[in-house]
């Protein structure tokens, strides 16, 4: 979807049918975020959309500064609406592919049903890369018509990554760690979660 599309959506998007779906992939990245990495200082949503996943990782995370990038300045316009329960979430409007922090600015780096807008992946995850400081997590999830559920694979021994994101990791010098698929929601049965760390 363009940019122009998100925007148009962003009044109604918070009431979308897929919102189960993606509050179940807001959980499953939080989820293993949070086995891995304890209290990371600095965390960045690449793709925020109204700031939900923000807005559950201030629990998650108490005390973590938290950041939502998004393309849409209307999707960011409406995740300000509820800026006074999360006072710790700053929004950016820039691109994945330009992102506007310095080097090593996060320990942590999410991204949920986002990855597929990109304009350029591979350059997206070079920004990423760029910004996650040495030992870095970045957590993908995305959503998937596959029904096949449970632990694909995780942490040690080989790790088998969906093609769509290999290349775009591997080029980008992300380690992949973990991946597996949790149960979706309606139109959505499974959620591919997607884990990588930038070498030390």
């Amino acid at each position: 979807m363009t940019r122009a599309g998100f925007d148009a959506w962003a009044p109604a998007y918070d009431g979308s049918a897929l919102q189960p779906a993606y509050r179940a992939a807001h959980a499953a990245v939080l989820r293993e975020a949070q086995r891995l990495m304890s209290c990371p200082h600095r965390v960045l949503d690449v793709g925020c959309g109204t700031g939900q996943l923000l807005r559950t990782a201030a629990s998650t995370f108490p005390g973590t500064t938290l950041v939502g990038l998004d393309a849409s300045g209307v999707m960011l316009s409406v995740a300000g609406r509820a800026e006074a329960t999360t006072p710790r979430l700053t929004r950016v409007q820039a691109a994945a592919e330009s992102l506007p922090f310095a080097d090593h600015t996060f320990d942590l780096v999410v991204s949920t049903a986002s990855f597929r807008h990109w304009t350029d992946q591979q350059v997206a995850m070079r920004e990423i890369h760029r910004v996650l400081a040495p030992g870095g997590l970045l957590g993908l999830a995305d959503l998937v018509g596959s029904r096949r559920r449970g632990l694909i694979s995780h942490l040690g021994g080989r790790v088998s990554v969906p093609p769509t994101y290999q290349a775009p990791l591997t080029a980008a010098g992300l380690h992949p760690i973990g991946v597996s698929l949790v149960d979706g929601f309606g139109p959505v049965p499974a959620i591919t979660v997607v884990l990588a760390r930038r070498p030390q």
